[in-house]
């Protein structure tokens, strides 16, 4: 009776690494098998400093896409997405001034809705394309006119979008000011990418293309080559923030509403960086209590035109120079590097 007593444990525990073999097993086939799928679609899992955990980066079509976008670029369910005439399309790499353009698009789509741009998420009134939430499905729900922010570059963009007669306006920003905010965005998503690393290493990353959306430069440069189209509108961030008046009524005359300097200037005023930062319905503090953002972090952090001398080394300064005469030579788009 003791001798069976005392067995059982042994039993139980033999019982429990079988079952332990077979899961990890049935993972790596899994894995194995969504890796062969993948690669049979373009699609290549890379390796990058910035990603801890199950945090993952891909290729395709030679653009870095993060792991929240995978799904729609293998179902083509973005390549295929259906545009409408009157869609306005805010496009940008990230942190490139995206938030503050929104909403000053919104402001001028409604007829300066205050009232409602107080009440109410930026993220659910200028839904974001290729994110899980807020995505494509609440996007075909909405009534036209729609605002629609995407991160993809021109070649991921869906197929209609110039079939159409749909606006596109592309937001650009001086690399090293862009850099140093990437860095700083990756650290407030901690608790997602488990990335703690210095600006050092994510600098690397950046230089080599190995952060979402990447390449940062190719991005910027096929939107420059067609800026001239009728349909399309380059604006830079460092504009929006020197010369905010002018920039909203360029936008509004782009979108057929012509303002006045008053409403500009109201428009300014509510877009200003402070009151951006300050308002929830912009500034995205509910993504902490989601467990998305670290606490310790702002999403909305200090939108300074020159902030990179306080974090960028001059050795790394001097390489993103390079870079950008490297890419941008005979282009003629120049960057603004100081207030």
């Amino acid at each position: 009776m003791t001798h069976g007593i005392s067995s059982l444990p042994k039993r139980n525990n033999s019982l429990l690494r079988f079952i332990g073999v077979l899961l990890i097993g049935a993972i790596i086939k899994r894995d194995v098998i969504d890796r062969a799928r993948n690669r049979f679609q373009g699609i290549e899992e890379i390796e990058s400093p910035i990603t801890k955990g199950r945090y993952k980066l891909y290729k395709y079509k030679d653009v870095v896409i993060p792991p929240f976008a995978l799904q729609y670029i293998k179902d083509s369910s973005i390549e295929n997405f259906e545009v409408r005439e009157d869609d306005i399309w805010i496009v940008s790499y990230p942190r490139s001034g995206t938030t503050m353009l929104m909403e000053i698009i919104y402001l001028i789509s409604t007829g300066l809705n205050f009232e409602q741009a107080n009440k109410e998420l930026l993220e659910t009134r200028v839904p974001y394309l290729e994110y899980t939430q807020f995505g494509i499905k609440s996007i075909d729900a909405k009534p036209s006119p729609r605002i629609i922010k995407t991160h993809l570059p021109l070649r991921l963009l869906p197929k209609q979008i110039f079939e159409k007669e749909a606006k596109i306006l592309y937001i650009a920003r001086n690399p090293k000011d862009l850099l140093v905010s990437n860095y700083h965005f990756f650290k407030l998503l901690k608790p997602v990418t488990r990335f703690n690393g210095t600006i050092g290493e994510f600098f690397d990353s950046f230089i080599h293309d190995k952060v979402p959306y990447s390449p940062w430069w190719r991005h910027v440069k096929e939107f420059w080559a067609i800026q001239e189209q009728e349909k399309m509108l380059f604006l830079t961030y460092e504009d929006l923030i020197q010369d905010p008046i002018n920039s909203i009524q360029r936008i509004g005359l782009f979108l057929g509403k012509a303002l006045s300097k008053d409403e500009a200037q109201q428009i300014a005023h509510h877009c200003h960086f402070d009151r951006m930062k300050a308002n929830v319905c912009t500034n995205y503090h509910h993504l902490v209590e989601l467990g998305i953002y670290d606490k310790n972090e702002s999403f909305i952090r200090k939108g300074m035109v020159g902030d990179w001398t306080n974090c960028l080394t001059e050795d790394m300064s001097q390489k993103v120079d390079k870079l950008v005469a490297m890419k941008f030579s005979g282009t003629g788009l120049r960057f603004k590097y100081q207030a």
